[in-house]
């Protein structure tokens, strides 16, 4: 018996109009890591400016010199040996932790939980589904979520009110875009760097 079933359509000779449009967003390996490391360095510098917005609001309140404070300062790094002898007032003391921690937190959120407490549950999980446990689990959980989603916003808040001056919109879109700088650039930036060099090993 004849087979009447219709051959399947031969592949187009060029290259698809799809094609061309997808090649618009490949680029050599070499441009990931270009790229990510710009991204870690404005994510290095958006995150000194929010330390540095934190600690003069810990220490001034809303009355803090926006002159010098939205000049990434490189000396805020030093604070650490400062700390580490003794050098510091006590307020001063009391901005740094919270600043610092606050950035942790962020960075923290982030990054997320889930896979190192997957990681967790596998190996040491095993009698860990009594009632009690699992409640108190979620109330911790809770607790986290709730208390780190406010402090991230109120670091949000921050960056917005010490833009006043400049328009309601202008505060806003400060706020929004160095929320995404340092919330998801030092991510995207080593994922680019990561991928980029895993590219060109293969290619060596």
């Amino acid at each position: 018996m004849t087979n009447t079933a219709s051959a399947p359509p031969s592949a187009p000779s060029g290259p698809t109009t799809s094609a061309t449009h997808v090649s618009r967003l490949l680029f050599p390996p070499i441009v990931h890591v270009v790229w990510g490391s710009i991204q870690l360095g404005f994510f290095v510098l958006g995150s000194m400016l929010q330390v540095q917005t934190n600690e003069a609001f810990m220490l001034y309140g809303l009355h803090a010199d926006t002159k010098t404070m939205w000049i990434p300062n490189f000396n805020l790094f030093m604070q650490f040996p400062q700390f580490w002898s003794g050098k510091m007032d006590p307020h001063m003391t009391v901005a740094f932790l919270a600043a610092w921690c606050i950035q942790i937190i962020m960075l923290t959120t982030k990054i997320g939980l889930a896979r190192v407490q997957l990681q967790v549950i596998r190996k040491y999980g095993a009698n860990a589904s009594h009632a009690d446990l699992l409640k108190s689990a979620r109330r911790r959980g809770c607790a986290w979520d709730i208390l780190s989603g406010l402090i991230i916003l109120g670091n949000s808040i921050t960056d917005f009110i010490y833009a006043a001056g400049m328009g309601i919109v202008q505060q806003f879109v400060f706020a929004v875009v160095l929320f995404l700088t340092t919330f998801y650039a030092g991510t995207h930036g080593l994922q680019n760097i990561a991928a980029g060099i895993s590219d060109m090993s293969k290619d060596i």
